[in-house]
């Protein structure tokens, strides 16, 4: 066994599972089911695993002699205030990846595939958004979702305010942060890229098909019962320090769905732009943080040329989620 020395750290529906099942074949990279133990995120209570015996023990099968990167991947490390620096307490020298988006594309996608979990039961997103007062003091939870701090969307789309945390955490060399549109636009170079900060060669992989594509589900409290069984099930194995039967849960969820064959409607205009109005410097302080020139995210999606929520297409040029 090796211990893990890099990790995918968020954020939600921008390209993270798409890297990770990318990376998860490469010839010198370990990468173990389920994709999000989330064991640091201290702050959140419903982590998969919770002992380190447990987390531990997802690393068995990797093999030193041949695995050179051994990692994890766990968007909600991002979201939470304790993860990225516990893990870098833990694995001093780990490298870590935050892959961004643009708020609003980024909590559009987010809340459809919390309906699809069954963690979320507003549909409409406008309405989710503006319950979140009541959902903090303990209103309006949805039965399926363990932790209500995974309802506060306005923290998630506070993605300036987390890099620059992570920022404050990660030494000199060990953070890389990815941007969602460069992925989608050239998977290949932003893979190599990838390659390079993990100090892995080139294994020549030319496709980059989609990944994690949305899902629109057929009866939304059949999917919000399963998702609170699941909260029984994940109680007891945690007392017992084992994983849940993740492989199963998403077999349930994706029987309970199908494929969305078309974007999440529009947003009403003056609710857009009051969300980019809200997000407006969180978003300048991810453009500081980065370096990154983001006048165009400060504009409605139609002025920067994206559809009502932007999602990639799967073909062998583009990531997805």
């Amino acid at each position: 066994m090796k211990e893990p020395n890099f990790f995918i750290a968020g954020f939600p529906r921008s390209g993270t599972t798409a890297l990770y099942e990318y990376l998860r074949v490469h010839p010198q990279v370990f990468l173990p089911k389920p994709k999000e133990p989330g064991f640091f995120a201290l702050d959140l209570a419903d982590r998969v695993v919770r002992s380190e015996r447990a987390y531990l023990a997802l690393f068995r099968e990797a093999d030193p002699r041949r695995h050179s990167v051994v990692g994890e991947g766990t968007t909600a490390y991002a979201f939470s205030r304790e993860a990225i620096p516990a893990l870098l307490r833990r694995f001093a020298g780990a490298k870590v990846i935050l892959m961004v988006r643009h708020p609003l594309e980024m909590l559009r996608s987010l809340h459809r595939y919390y309906l699809f979990l069954g963690v979320e039961d507003i549909e409409d997103f406008e309405q989710a958004w503006r319950s979140e007062d009541l959902r903090r003091r303990g209103q309006l939870l949805p039965p399926g979702c363990g932790d209500p701090q995974r309802l506060h969307y306005s923290r998630w789309g506070r993605i300036g305010e987390h890099v620059q945390r992570a920022r404050a955490a990660a030494p000199e060399g060990q953070l890389k942060v990815i941007f969602y549109e460069d992925f989608c636009a050239d998977p290949r170079r932003v893979y190599l890229e990838v390659l390079e900060f993990l100090g892995l060669p080139d294994d020549g992989r030319r496709e980059f098909p989609r990944v994690n594509a949305p899902r629109i589900v057929r009866w939304p409290r059949l999917q919000t019962t399963l998702a609170f069984a699941d909260r029984a099930v994940t109680r007891m194995r945690g007392i017992l320090g084992v994983s849940r039967p993740f492989g199963i849960r998403m077999r349930l969820l994706r029987w309970n769905s199908r494929p969305a064959e078309t974007a999440a409607p529009a947003l009403r205009p003056t609710f857009e732009q009051e969300l980019l109005s809200y997000f407006a410097g969180d978003i300048r302080l991810l453009a500081r943080t980065t370096g990154r020139d983001l006048s165009h995210w400060l504009r409605p999606p139609a002025a920067r040329g994206v559809g009502p929520v932007a999602e990639a297409h799967g073909n062998s040029s583009q990531a997805a989620k």
